[in-house]
């Protein structure tokens, strides 16, 4: 698998990546590593959701809930339950409006809400006949009969009231019967082995104790077959149980060291998730440090260039405004000294026209002047001419 996404990786192939990602997060969810499957499962998403692929968004946030509804995060679960819902509304996908209308019901199971529990599955396969979608029917009609037995089962413990019980057991077959029915004919093997298993706790609450028998041994091969360690450990209690009530003391301690040593197995590989974990998270808080010093890096780098620019702003502007303004200094020199060279000519004219009257007057007073006045040598001639008469 890990093989097939290298190849897909080295093509580019995001549709078909998403897919094995999926796949190698439903292996991991399938062998107890909830934390492994969870990775696998959001990098699909984060695929998925690049892609705008509504139908493998909604497919990977219902595989995420379920992760979260085994581990009893509630609230994360129905979040991601509800989005997948949504989304498959939106794509009018009958099959995933089934899988999420079963997976809510799940939750409120285990949160021992059981009406609301049974509306979900009674909405899911009211969908199954309205549509015709009978194939996917096997696991409501588990998950419907789980919930009887239960209540049976509880029934049986508080009031030990056989009557009613037997009620709720009876309706509980029924259901399984039909779920083991479309299990064998589609060949899911999940729904096969988990429905064998509650097939088989409820006939030892029959005290049918040879059926019993026969159901968990089959449960535990199917579970075996898919590696689901919890299922492994589940049908070993149950069978551990089953030879004690039918006092086959042996056969019952070998189950549940069988049941001690699954559970372990499960705690040691949650141990050495959680150290891989706590490296793999080392290792990203380093990453995202050296990730976090690089931006801001980039930031001051950037902060700098804006500075430096918003200072070349300023100083073009700058140089602008005295530009602007030793332009209209200048220009309003030119027009004073324009006005200023206007007035002197208009002044230069006025004395002009002021010198060339006073001339004209000395001019004017001199040719009377020379008009009254006799020449000297006409008074000369005068007073030589008086001398020669006397």
């Amino acid at each position: 698998m890990h093989k097939k996404l290298v190849v897909q990786e080295k093509y580019n192939d995001k549709r078909e990546m998403a897919l094995t990602l999926g796949n190698i997060g439903l292996i991991y969810h399938s062998q107890s590593e909830f934390e492994k499957g969870l990775e696998y499962y959001f990098k699909a998403l984060k695929i998925e959701e690049a892609l705008n692929n509504k139908e493998g968004i909604a497919r990977d946030l219902g595989n995420i809930g379920n992760i979260y509804l085994t581990k009893h995060e509630w609230d994360k679960a129905l979040t991601n339950f509800n989005k997948a819902y949504k989304i498959a509304l939106e794509i009018n996908s009958v099959r995933m409006q089934i899988t999420n209308l079963n997976n809510i019901g799940a939750l409120h199971f285990e949160r021992h809400e059981f009406q609301k529990s049974l509306d979900c599955y009674t909405a899911s396969l009211a969908l199954i006949e309205k549509k015709g979608a009978v194939a996917l029917a096997g696991t409501t009609y588990m998950n419907i009969g789980n919930i009887y037995l239960y209540i049976g089962d509880s029934l049986q413990r508080k009031n030990n009231d056989r009557l009613a019980s037997n009620k709720y057991y009876s309706k509980s077959l029924q259901f399984f019967s039909r779920s083991l029915k479309l299990a064998n004919e589609s060949g899911d093997v999940n729904v096969l082995a988990n429905c064998l298993g509650y097939m088989g706790e409820l006939y030892i609450s029959l005290k049918l104790y040879p059926k019993a028998e026969q159901n968990l041994k089959r449960s535990l091969y199917y579970a075996n077959l898919i590696g689901d360690l919890n299922l492994i450990k589940l049908q070993h209690l149950a069978l551990s149980r089953l030879y004690e009530e039918t006092n086959r003391s042996e056969l019952s301690l070998i189950h549940y060291k069988n049941f001690i040593s699954a559970r372990d197995s499960i705690f040691n590989e949650e141990n050495t998730k959680k150290s891989v974990r706590l490296e793999m998270n080392y290792e990203f808080e380093k990453k995202e440090a050296a990730t976090k010093l690089e931006q801001e890096k980039k930031e001051a780098i950037a902060a700098a260039e804006s500075k430096r620019q918003t200072i070349i702003i300023w100083a073009v502007c700058s140089i602008l405004i005295l530009v602007i303004a030793f332009a209209a200094y200048a220009f309003r020199s030119y027009l004073q000294k324009r006005k200023t060279n206007k007035e002197i000519l208009s002044q230069k004219q006025i004395i002009e026209e002021k010198q060339k009257e006073i001339l004209d007057s000395i001019r004017y007073a001199k040719r009377i002047q020379m008009a009254l006045l006799p020449s000297e040598k006409y008074v000369e001639k005068s007073i030589e001419k008086f001398s020669k008469k006397s």
